[in-house]
């Protein structure tokens, strides 16, 4: 077996590449210069004339932008102060993971708005976005002030309008949306890999939840005592385990951005490429 010494020092450097991965992401989303739009002319800015006011652009920068952040979280969070300290690095035991999830999540919220060929499918999912932000902001606000909530039925007959104008749905384009569609489209978008980043997915979740299962499985651990059968268990972190997981969640991420930057292009680009 190989020494684990050795295996966690490899992790280590693979871990300052991954940080060099997000600072080349968090350039993109931390500059007016560099602002995640849809250029005129371009495939993503069709899309919006069809969803207008909710742009699918914008819906994607956003969740791009909010991947990045929680990238960052963990890069700031590990390396500490690299002037004042610059060997240690401090790792949790669950906060990696909650802030992995999120990023994992946002990821793939891109890319399934980005990813489908027909820009019907595209239009459609950024209004079904714009239907939850609907359902999730009245069921908020009702829980403070009922009285002050704008009609939920009007909102959503806004959202079935915009569908109607473009031709498409006004039914499809309120369905619900369910993280495990969103995560399984982008897993299988990617190389087929759907039930290989939900599994990630519900790892991270179950890990930021404190679910045991989880817990022990992304952990080093040793069992401080035995008594009945049931032992105390002290977890420390899997560096390992860790990089592992998130060398991957870089990876869709840059697929997140790969895909906008596809789309960010003029359509007879586009379509010059798709068919030489």
């Amino acid at each position: 077996m190989p020494d684990l010494m050795d295996e966690d020092q490899r992790a280590l450097q693979q871990l300052t590449r991954i940080f060099v991965m997000i600072d080349e992401f968090s350039s993109r989303t931390s500059s007016r210069d560099t602002i995640l739009r849809a250029e005129p002319g371009t495939v993503l800015a069709l899309d919006d004339q069809q969803s207008n006011p909710f742009h699918g652009s914008h819906a994607a920068a956003s969740a791009l932008v909010v991947a990045v952040d929680h990238l960052q979280a963990i890069r700031r969070m590990t390396d500490g102060c690299p002037s004042c300290e610059s060997t240690l690095m401090t790792f949790q035991v669950a906060a990696h993971w909650t802030l992995l999830r999120a990023a994992l999540e946002n990821a793939c919220r891109a890319i399934w708005l980005l990813g489908p060929a027909e820009r019907s499918e595209r239009v459609l999912r950024a209004l079904r976005v714009q239907a939850d932000n609907v359902a999730n902001s009245d069921a908020a606000a009702k829980l403070l002030n009922p009285n002050l909530v704008r009609p939920k039925g009007e909102r959503i007959a806004r959202v079935k309008g915009i569908a109607s104008g473009a031709g498409l749905s006004p039914g499809k384009a309120v369905e619900p949306i369910r993280y495990a569609e969103i995560v399984g489209y982008a897993g299988n978008f990617i190389a087929d890999l759907g039930d290989h980043v939900k599994f990630l997915w519900r790892a991270c979740s179950g890990a930021a939840h404190g679910d045991a299962w989880a817990v022990l499985s992304l952990q080093e651990r040793q069992a401080l005592d035995i008594a009945d059968g049931v032992s105390t268990q002290q977890l420390t972190v899997s560096i390992p385990a860790l990089v592992l997981v998130a060398s991957e969640v870089i990876e869709v991420v840059g697929m997140a951005f790969g895909l906008f930057d596809y789309r960010n292009q003029p359509v007879e680009d586009i379509n010059m490429a798709e068919h030489t």
